[in-house]
């Protein structure tokens, strides 16, 4: 959800929210407060390390 609001250029907690409340709640039932949301996102922050340094690796890689 925050690399597809990245994407579009919403690039805070509450708009990244209100932006799938508003437009995809039909595909993301249990999305929740807003408090949640936040939470659970900060909850995958190292995973989210872990995909940007894999991706980093990949683009320097593809440059050579």
């Amino acid at each position: 959800m925050e690399i597809v609001a990245e994407y579009q250029g919403i690039d805070t907690d509450q708009t990244i929210w209100q932006y799938f409340r508003r437009h995809w709640l039909a595909w993301f039932p249990g999305l929740g407060s807003r408090c949640a949301f936040v939470r659970q996102a900060d909850n995958l922050w190292q995973y989210k390390a872990l995909l940007q340094h894999h991706l980093a690796v990949q683009f320097v890689a593809a440059e050579f």
